[in-house]
């Protein structure tokens, strides 16, 4: 029995030696994720400890590219570039030397963001500038994108679905936050290339002169009446899209601002004036209306005669009502309206005052 317990105590100890002498994984302090804008460097040290007193060293696996990591320090250092915008998982490893060696490792988000303040004019009580920072990691979001269409020098009031006349003039403004790359843009109009392409307003910044704007503008003629696409492929160092704009031809335009004058004028003692351009001839009816939503005057303008031909025309009006009075003190509105299908082209303010 002696001997028995013996032999159990000694066993007893050589276990607990071989368990003091197993080796332990190395703890590695918590890392947060981290944010790093364009132009900036992230830096950082990794901080490991070791219960065994091994000596350390660190390692990584999916380290961004042109980054850099200290195997003694553990200190890690990365200025990303434009390419390399987005979240990124780089693994961090901490190793030591003993027997067996053992590691442990980290994995640490960092997200790499563009940063910008743009400067946007307030038409308030005089023009000032406003700033708005706007920053992202995706790197679609720095795409040249359509920001502005006018079409025969208005602005059109959406970005798609436009209605056009059969030989329209479309000014598309491109914008970007990062580049427009000139070389490579393109543009077709139901799959045929425009071609060479004239650019204008050509807006760049910095060093590298990148373009954050530009105008084309295209000019097609004779498009048949129904639906047109046109395609806007365009990009930088970071991709391309393409953009559709779609049109609908053979629409009638009033392609400017719709002027009276005089403003004020007297009925009986003169006539006023309503100048606009049709994009091409139709029937017009010109309506004027009073301030109290009233109707005072109807006047059906053919298609082809003053007031309903393409280009510039004059309608003259004496003040007088359809019930042959003349009409009353105050503000009236001129609405030009398409008569095939009764849709309001352009309005037009005027006053009477006697």
């Amino acid at each position: 029995m002696a001997l028995r317990s013996k032999a159990s105590l000694l066993l007893i100890l050589l276990l607990a030696g071989a368990a003091a002498a197993a080796n332990h994984a190395p703890a590695l302090a918590p890392i947060e994720g981290k944010n790093v804008y364009l132009g900036e460097t992230l830096s950082f040290n990794l901080i490991a400890k070791d219960l065994d007193g091994d000596s350390l060293f660190f390692s990584g696996a999916n380290l961004p590219a042109r980054s850099t990591l200290d195997p003694e320090t553990g200190q890690f250092s990365w200025t990303p570039n434009i390419n390399q915008l987005g979240l990124h998982y780089p693994t961090f490893i901490v190793s030591d030397d003993g027997d067996p060696a053992l590691s442990t490792s980290v994995i640490v988000p960092v997200r790499v963001l563009f940063r910008t303040v743009r400067q946007e004019k307030d038409w308030g009580f005089g023009v000032k500038a406003q700033s708005t920072v706007f920053e992202t990691s995706d790197p679609t979001d720095l795409y040249p994108k359509v920001d502005r269409i006018e079409i025969d020098g208005q602005p059109a009031a959406a970005l798609d679905n436009l209605e056009v006349s059969a030989d329209p003039t479309l000014k598309i403004e491109l914008a970007s936050l990062y580049d427009i790359d000139r070389a490579n843009l393109s543009v077709l109009i139901d799959g045929a290339d425009v071609g060479p392409l004239s650019y204008s307003d050509v807006q760049t910044f910095g060093a590298q002169q990148n373009t954050l704007s530009l105008t084309l503008t295209l000019s097609p003629r004779g498009l048949a009446a129904g639906q047109h696409t046109v395609s806007i492929r365009s990009g930088n160092s970071l991709g391309y899209s393409t953009q559709v704009i779609n049109l609908t031809a053979g629409a009638v335009r009033v392609t400017d601002n719709p002027l009276t004058f005089p403003s004020p004028f007297t009925p009986g003692s003169s006539n006023v004036v309503i100048q606009y351009t049709l994009s091409q001839n139709a029937d017009i009816e010109l309506v004027i209306v009073g301030s109290t939503g009233e109707i005072a005057k109807k006047t059906l303008l053919f298609k082809g005669n003053e007031g309903g031909r393409t280009g510039l025309n004059k309608v003259p009006w004496d003040g007088r009502t359809d019930r042959g009075l003349f009409a009353a003190n105050g503000i009236y509105v001129a609405a030009i309206t398409d008569k095939g299908n009764n849709k309001i082209l352009g309005k037009a303010k005027l006053t009477v005052y006697k």
